[in-house]
This record gives structure tokens, sequence and C-alpha cells, in this order.
């Protein structure tokens, strides 16, 4: 008994020193992680389309957008009408 309990505390200790070493890591590079503010990321998380959301986060760093920019963008709906834009073009496409 005492040794299954040795095991599960080594097994515990092993899972919490990695846990701090994945931590550290984050840590160390959030520009890596993290390209935009967190103000980028409140906006961001409230857009439930996943599509929807990477494009206006891959917009947003592509095209150095402040806070505002977003907002401004996502409420004249920029994906949308990009959307219905490649809709086109690729209907476009398949015609020629």
């Amino acid at each position: 008994m005492a040794k299954l309990a040795s095991e599960r505390r080594a097994v515990f200790d092993e899972e919490v020193f990695v846990s701090k070493l994945d931590m550290n890591k984050i840590q160390q590079m959030p520009s890596a992680i993290f390209r935009l503010s967190w103000s980028h990321y409140q906006i961001l998380m409230r857009i439930e389309n996943e599509s929807e959301r990477n494009f206006y986060e891959i917009e947003s760093e592509r095209q150095q957008w402040s806070v505002e920019q977003l907002k401004r963008q996502y409420h004249s709906s920029l994906y949308e009408r990009k959307l219905q834009e490649w809709i086109e073009e690729f209907e476009d496409s398949k015609n020629d």
C-alpha cells in the first residue's frame, strides 16, 4: 500500500514538474503564441464561428489592426463580404 502511494506521488510530482516546465516555456515566449493584445482576443472570443474568428485573428495581425479597427471590420461584416467574394471567384474559375 505504501509503495502504491509512493508511486502515485511520484507520478503526480512528475506531472506537476512537466506542467511547470510548460508554463515556463509559455511565459518565456508569449509573443510566439499570442501575437495580438489581450483586448483583441477579448473581441475575438465573442465570435462563435471558428472560421470567422480565425479570419479576423489572421487579418488583425497581418494588417496590424488596432482594437478599434478590428471592431469596425467585424461590425461591417468584412468576413461575410470576403467569403462571398471568394465564392464568386471560385464559381467564375469553374466556368472558365
